[in-house]
């Protein structure tokens, strides 16, 4: 199955050794747990979403570097960051692609980078949607990266800070494989046709598709939730495997049916 590809980048300790020049220094007034928990907040929203992470050790190392944490502090930044970038996905230095390519960023040249794996892999599969996470890395308020190969050529791709709101835009977008709704006649169209004892639909068939795109749920779960302002109810989808591939059905809910924890996550989101 096609997935997307997401990428984490932290900001560098100003002396370290090695220092990608385009990054941000480590903000001496910020604390290492101030950058691990906004990456842990998004990663705990998006367990519902489908993707490959990629991290790299040497940029994790570098803003782990000189850290002044005792023993005795619990949990050790260290220890913490890489228990959550295991389980956001692997190292992408542990098989790259990118071995020799040499770009530039503006008129700062860069090698054996993140922004280098991500260029090549896009010049090698650009059928494969790609976002690059910046958790205060640097400084780019756009929503796009341009590198320049040895042949003048332009690679773009997604950048994004490392806020729950906007990478959810993303995923809305640029999901792979994207998310399929399939109307169940059971439950109606527009408050009206449902069967006996079948929950009901209040939107239309177009507008659940709509909502579907927004959907968010839990790691594992077969069910997504979003709620409907215009009918002013919660919506819930339900996965049907894939046949055809990542396709949903829906109907309303109460709000006594819906989980409280589904309630909070929806509150880092626009409801549009």
């Amino acid at each position: 199955m096609r997935t997307v590809e997401i990428f984490i980048l932290f900001p560098e300790k100003e002396d370290a050794i090695d220092r990608s020049l385009y990054l941000s220094p480590k903000s001496p007034e910020k604390s290492l747990e101030s950058y691990i928990q906004v990456f842990q907040q998004m990663y705990s929203f998006f367990v519902h979403e489908n993707y490959l992470g990629f991290y790299d050790s040497h940029n994790i190392s570098r803003f782990l570097s000189n850290n002044n944490h005792e023993e005795e502090d619990y949990p050790y930044p260290k220890v913490l960051l890489k228990k959550i970038v295991s389980v956001f996905g692997e190292d992408w230095r542990d098989n790259p692609v990118n071995v020799g390519h040499k770009f530039t960023l503006g008129d700062l040249p860069i090698e054996n980078d993140t922004l280098c794996e991500i260029a090549v892999r896009i010049l090698e599969n650009k059928d494969t949607n790609r976002l690059l996470i910046n958790n205060h890395a640097y400084e780019n308020a756009s929503d796009f990266i341009q590198l320049c190969d040895s042949a003048k050529k332009t690679i773009t791709f997604s950048q994004h800070p490392c806020e729950i709101p906007q990478i959810h835009k993303w995923f809305v977008c640029y999901r792979q494989p994207q998310r399929i709704y399939n109307h169940n006649p059971k439950h109606g169209e527009n408050g009206v046709g449902s069967w006996k004892g079948a929950a009901v639909l209040l939107c239309s068939k177009k507008e659940a598709e709509r909502l579907l795109m927004s959907a968010i749920g839990s790691e594992n779960s077969k069910y997504l939730y979003f709620f409907d302002k215009i009918n002013k109810k919660y919506i819930k989808f339900y996965s049907e495997g894939n046949i055809p591939q990542n396709s949903y059905h829906c109907h309303h809910l109460y709000d006594n049916e819906v989980p409280d924890y589904i309630k909070e996550k929806l509150c880092y989101i626009t409801i549009d």
